[in-house]
């Protein structure tokens, strides 16, 4: 329901808002941001009959995951003009792969809503590609840090490489004349 949909989003983005100490209006935005999608895709959901109509669950959480994700970015286009400048091109938001990225995670939540109302157990289950998705991610900025790191060491080792070289022909053009 939208009043349980706006405390999550809240409880959710309360953290993000400590953790990255954004100004208020722009948690405010987003926690906004979040709840129009939320409510958008839960009206859809209702409006195919989600979870009075058995056997409509697949085609529920499918529609609602599709307007969630074009709300969501949709809201942030016209934001991210307004407040950085920035063209629907260059805010990254109609990248095909950012955007399948999203659409996939939301339509995880399709399967999670169908067993939450047959078994908690399999509901539990199905959260599990979202734990390994997040294992995964963590790897991933692990190995970008390392590899950001070994950049900078071979960029020191490149200018100390370059001044070994300078000083060696420095010293010989002195021991020569």
């Amino acid at each position: 329901p939208p009043e349980l949909l706006i405390l999550l989003v809240v409880v959710h983005c309360v953290p993000d808002w400590i953790k990255q100490r954004y100004p208020w209006y722009i948690q405010t935005f987003n926690i906004a941001n979040y709840v129009a999608a939320g409510v958008a895709a839960w009206a859809t959901a209702q409006a195919i009959g989600f979870p009075s109509a058995p056997g409509r669950e697949a085609v529920a959480g499918a529609l609602a995951a599709c307007v969630f994700v074009a709300t969501n970015r949709l809201l942030l286009m016209p934001m991210l003009y307004l407040g950085r400048g920035l063209q629907p091109r260059g805010t990254g938001l109609l990248d095909g792969e950012d955007v399948t990225i999203e659409l996939v995670l939301a339509l995880m939540a399709a399967p999670l809503a169908a067993f939450w109302a047959h078994s908690l157990p399999l509901a539990a289950l199905s959260l599990a590609p979202l734990f390994l998705i997040h294992f995964t991610q963590r790897a991933v900025l692990r190995l970008e840090e390392a590899s950001e790191t070994i950049v900078s060491q071979n960029e020191s080792l490149e200018e100390a490489h370059r001044q070994v070289i300078e000083r060696s022909t420095a010293a010989l053009e002195a021991l020569s004349a």
